[in-house]
């Protein structure tokens, strides 16, 4: 089914106002890559509505209040991230949810103890046999 089959898609005013949402999306989709710090911010539960080939689904989300007084809906599934404002979405692919803090501490230790060991077995002459 077509979208403009519900819609009068010679209507000039709803393109209008259909390209106003799409640009401010967009523009918030800029900021939140430009500011990902911004994610640490999100409140609520909420769901956002995906429409693809006649198959409706909900993803799960969080609010999001953006510097310029929009707010979006911000949802993950299936390693891509969903960005919702209104009834107008953009799906990113090839990325996964912020790390939790525990995680990128982890990763940080790991690497350090790494380091620690080369340098326990290493002459400093020498390359690391570890």
């Amino acid at each position: 089914m077509s979208f403009f089959r519900y819609n009068n898609h010679l209507n000039t005013a709803f393109i209008a106002d259909e390209e106003r949402k799409a640009n401010r999306l967009f523009e918030c989709v800029d900021q939140l890559r430009r500011h990902p710090e911004l994610l640490s911010s999100v409140y609520g539960l909420n769901f956002i509505r995906v429409v693809d080939h006649d198959k409706t689904y909900f993803l799960q989300s969080r609010s999001l209040n953006m510097p310029g007084g929009d707010t979006v809906e911000v949802g993950y599934s299936q390693g891509k991230r969903v960005i919702a404002l209104g009834d107008v979405y953009h799906i990113e692919n090839m990325i996964s949810p912020p790390k939790s803090h525990y995680k990128s501490l982890l990763i940080v230790l790991g690497a350090h103890l790494t380091h620690l060991r080369c340098l326990a077995h290493c002459h400093p002459l020498t390359r690391c046999k570890a």
